[in-house]
């Protein structure tokens, strides 16, 4: 009995408590064994005043609700015995905690309440919770914080408050948690730190405070943080640091200070931080950098100053890092780097890519002998000096990509013994010296891709026998001759020869024994030698994609060891019975064409192990009796866009392992309707642009089925029994149908069902997805609809993206739609008829990062509006007939980098319209009515790349 009824209470929680009802009826089964070994998890408790686990606590360790409607902390949740030590209220609308909430959560150790809508912290909130060490209360509304908050908590650790509404640190709030190791405050609003507000944190180690506003750093700052091992300052908006901000820190190990708007450094900024090993400056507007910045840093051993301004670095700069083993420069100005900048350093990592550099002087990375990682792409270099790199003997990887190097002469790579890879990618490299990689022994990886090479040199890989990755693509190799890999017989793994101008491939070219991959395609090649690849006995992939053949060559069928072929885009006409007959390990076969016209009985005779086939686009009208029947382990088929008959729908019916299957723009006749069912391990299906039947016949038990495809197959209507053989679809695409019937029970038996997507339909739009919880993804477009019941998306809490567009009768949207959306990102409201939209339709919305309103006839905005929008990164306006722009409208979109205003009719922006808008990117204001725009309009949005007007 004992075990019958232990297996029977995990398996409920296994399958989820749904409600408080559900606990109640598993009290009595779950009195010990699962309550001692197992967590419990709550779900949508309809009743929190009167919400108790009624049940024997003494073996309860965690407590979790999620997902829920737990408005307030259960004010029955603690007794007087209780041995809780984690409580989480995740997702749950949680906005109110009241006095006394903790005052008997005694062995209360962890509490995570992120992602609700609690807007203030009291004085005394977590009084009781005396054993307390990590708080998370991230995701939530807070403004305030009270003195008193964290009165009585004496043991906390770890406080996490990102992604609030913080705008200040009162002074005396941490001084109740001297214990506090770590503190993360990152998207809030802070715009200054108070002198003091950390200073009784002397055991704090780690101070994250990314993503707010502080523009300063005042000296004091950070008094008392003598133990603070780790500081994070990424994206805010820091102009000045004051000399004196880090003096107090003399026990920090890495700062990160990137993404703001420095633009020089004070000699003294990290004078006192002599124990600092990392140090990043990435994305600022730094030009120039002293030679006394670094002078008391000697253990610095990372330094990114990449994505700044600097145009020159003096001899010194980085004479007092002895310890430096990573360096980043990439992405600045500097035309020259002088031959001795680097001496004194230990670098082991050094990226100079990006910038202006037209030659590397002599001498230059002597002293850095240990380098291994040394990256010179997208700068503007002639040619690779004799020499240059003469000193670097443990040099591993030499990135020469995007430059405009010409040739490839003898010697460039002497002293690089220990060189494994080489990129000259997107050069204007035309003629390769064979000698030119005489001196790198160890070489592994070869890419040359995208110039004007003509010609490979016979000698190029003479005793390359470590070179496994050769990259030709992209050049104007018209002819390879035979012995050129050759030194590379025994080694090389993956060739590309892709887009060349290859016309035919000979014997005594590919003797290379090892390669696994071989790339041609798109050629120009009509020929194939039938013993071309005979000594390519352990190939698995050969691409010949693009190319002018005619028919399979004779070559491929030897290639016995092969696993994937892909021919598609030739002008293959007949597949002969036989062709890959000795192909017994292929697995995946590519033959898409607008060619194949006859396929002969047998010609996939020898495939037993394919389990993809490619057919889209052949002229199919008859397919031989049997044809798939040499095909039995086939998971994947695409015949898209072909040309079905009666007569061709019969032969699918030997595929019994098949899992995906595409028959878009195809033809079924009405007799073969049903042709699908014996399918049992269907998994996706996609029928686009094809007929089909609207009573869901061709869906009967598919049980394994998980996504279908029925874009534009002549629906009209869908029935409640449409999808009732396939209750496991998780993604259904029903758009461009004319649809005038739904039953509003259709999906209600799919209960995994997390993708929809409908339109266009002119019937009425009930409550369709009241049961599809999991949904992820919905969309709404080109309905008739003007309204939505009040329910409509009552219990879809986990959408992510939501597109209600191009609805002509939907003019108003109501708050409660969007209430309980938490996890929303991308809301897509466009082409609608809506012209008012208030603040309360985004208020739970915290977390949108895209909305577009494009295509409503606006045209005006409350100033409010999207006040309830701090990460907000895309803000679609476009075609709105906007007059205006209320002055504050953009405030708090700190993270905003996409700004839509195009085709409106604004005539006048004043300064300040976008003065919070420190992550913008790009703006667009083209086809509106401004006739000139004010000189300061954009003095705070420091990374405005582009304005279209």
């Amino acid at each position: 009995m004992w075990l019958k009824t232990s297996a029977l209470a995990f398996l409920l929680l296994c399958v989820g408590l749904q409600n408080a009802s559900a606990v109640e009826e598993t009290k009595f089964e779950c009195k010990e064994w699962l309550c001692k070994f197992t967590n419990i998890y709550f779900s949508t408790p309809e009743d929190t005043e009167n919400f108790t686990i009624d049940y024997d606590l003494d073996h309860y360790h965690s407590v979790v609700f999620t997902q829920s409607n737990v408005p307030t902390i259960p004010p029955k949740l603690f007794i007087d015995e209780d041995t809780i030590e984690r409580l989480t209220i995740v997702n749950c609308d949680l906005y109110d905690i009241r006095p006394n909430s903790f005052k008997k959560a005694k062995w209360l150790d962890t509490l995570t309440l992120d992602n609700n809508r609690v807007e203030k912290l009291y004085s005394g909130m977590f009084e009781g919770a005396k054993l307390l060490q990590s708080l998370n209360i991230a995701g939530n509304r807070i403004s305030t914080i009270e003195n008193n908050t964290f009165a009585g908590v004496e043991r906390l650790r770890r406080l996490v408050l990102n992604h609030n509404r913080i705008s200040a640190i009162p002074k005396d709030v941490l001084q109740q948690v001297p214990t506090l190791q770590t503190l993360y405050v990152e998207y809030n609003l802070l715009s200054e730190l108070d002198e003091g507000v950390f200073s009784n944190l002397v055991e704090l180690q780690r101070l994250e405070l990314g993503h707010n506003l502080l523009r300063t750093l005042a000296a004091g700052a950070f008094t008392g943080l003598g133990n603070l091992r780790a500081l994070v300052l990424f994206y805010n908006r820091l102009d000045t640091i004051s000399e004196q901000a880090f003096a107090p820190l003399t026990q920090l190990e890495s700062l990160d200070l990137s993404h703001n708007n420095l633009k020089t450094l004070a000699k003294d900024t990290f004078a006192r931080l002599t124990k600092l090993e990392e140090l990043r400056l990435t994305g600022n507007f730094i030009t120039e950098v002293g030679v006394s910045v670094f002078v008391n840093n000697p253990v610095l051993r990372t330094l990114y100053l990449d994505s700044n301004a600097i145009s020159e670095l003096e001899n010194g700069t980085f004479g007092s890092l002895a310890s430096l083993q990573i360096l980043s420069l990439a992405n600045n100005r500097l035309r020259q780097i002088d031959q001795h900048l680097f001496d004194a350093t230990r670098l082991e990592v050094l990226w100079l890519g990006g910038n202006l550099l037209e030659k590397i002087q002599p001498g230059t990375f002597d002293k850095i002998y240990r380098l291994e990682y040394l990256y010179l792409e997208n700068n503007v270099l002639t040619s690779i000096d004799g020499g240059v790199f003469g000193k670097l003997r443990m040099l591993e990887v030499l990135n020469l990509e995007g430059n405009k190097i010409e040739e490839l002469h003898a010697g460039a790579l002497t002293g690089v013994g220990a060189l494994a890879d080489l990129i000259v990618d997107r050069n204007a490299i035309k003629t390769i010296d064979e000698h030119f990689l005489d001196d790198t022994p160890r070489l592994e990886t070869f890419s040359i891709a995208d110039n004007f090479v003509q010609q490979i040199p016979l000698r190029l890989f003479a005793n390359k026998t470590a070179l496994n990755t050769i990259t030709l693509s992209n050049n104007l190799i018209e002819q390879l001759k035979p012995g050129t890999f050759k030194g590379v017989a025994d080694s090389a793994v993956t060739l590309n020869l892709d887009r060349n101008l290859l016309v035919r491939l000979d014997n005594n070219v590919f003797n290379m024994s090892k390669l696994q991959s071989l790339q041609l395609g798109d050629n120009l090649i009509e020929e194939i030698s039938e013993t071309a690849f005979e000594k390519l006995v352990e190939l698995k992939t050969l691409r010949l994609d693009g190319n002018l053949l005619r028919r399979v060559p004779a070559a491929i069928n030897k290639t016995t060891t092969l696993e994937y072929l892909s021919v598609k885009n030739n002008p293959l006409q007949t597949l002969q019975t036989g062709q890959f007959s000795q192909m017994k390990q292929l697995v995946a076969l590519n033959l898409t064409t607008d060619h194949i016209e006859t396929f002969e009985a047998g010609c996939f005779l020898g495939l037993k192990s394919l389990e993809v086939l490619e057919l889209k686009g052949d002229k199919l009208a008859f397919l031989p009796q049997k044809v798939f029947d040499d095909v039995p382990k086939l998971k994947n088929l695409n015949v898209e866009l072909t040309d079905f008959s009666v007569y061709n729908v019969s032969q699918f019916q030997a595929l019994k392992k098949l899992e995906r299957l595409y028959l878009n723009h195809s033809t079924l006749s009405e007799s073969d309707k049903e042709f699908l069912s014996s399918f049992d391990r269907l998994q996706l299906l996609s029928i686009e642009n094809t007929d089909i039947p609207s009573s869901g016949s061709l869906f009967k038990s598919l049980k394994a089925l998980e996504s279908v495809y029925l874009k534009n197959s002549f629906l009209l209507t869908v029935g409640e029994d449409f999808f009732a053989g396939a209750p496991k679809l998780k993604l259904v695409d029903l758009t461009e149908n004319n649809l005038n019937s739904i039953s509003s029970k259709v999906f209600q038996g799919l209960k995994d069902l997390s993708v929809l997507r409908i339109g266009p339909y002119d019937g009425e739009l009930k409550d369709i997805v009241a049961k599809n919880k999991q949904l992820i993804t919905l969309t709404l477009e080109e309905l008739e609809f003007s309204t939505l019941s009040d329910q409509f998306f009552a219990t879809t809490r986990k959408l992510q993206t939501l597109k209600i567009r191009n609805n002509p009768n939907l003019s108003e949207l109501k708050p409660i739609w969007f209430k309980h959306m938490y996890y929303l990102k991308d809301l897509d409201l466009s082409s609608n008829n809506v012209s008012e939209i208030g603040a309360e339709i985004f208020e739970t919305l915290s977390k949108l990062e895209a909305i577009y309103l494009n295509n409503n006839p606006l045209k005006s905005l409350d100033k409010s509006v999207f006040k309830n929008l701090p990460i907000v990164k895309v803000l679609g306006l476009e075609h709105t007939a906007l007059t205006e722009l209320p002055f504050g409208i953009f405030d708090g979109l700190y993270k905003l980098e996409e700004l839509y205003l195009g085709n409106n009719q604004l005539s006048n922006l004043q300064n300040g319209t976008f003065r919070q808008l420190i992550s913008l990117t790009t703006l667009d204001l083209k086809n509106n009515s401004i006739e000139k725009l004010e000189p300061f309009l954009f003095a705070d949005t420091p990374r405005l790349r582009k304005v279209k007007s």
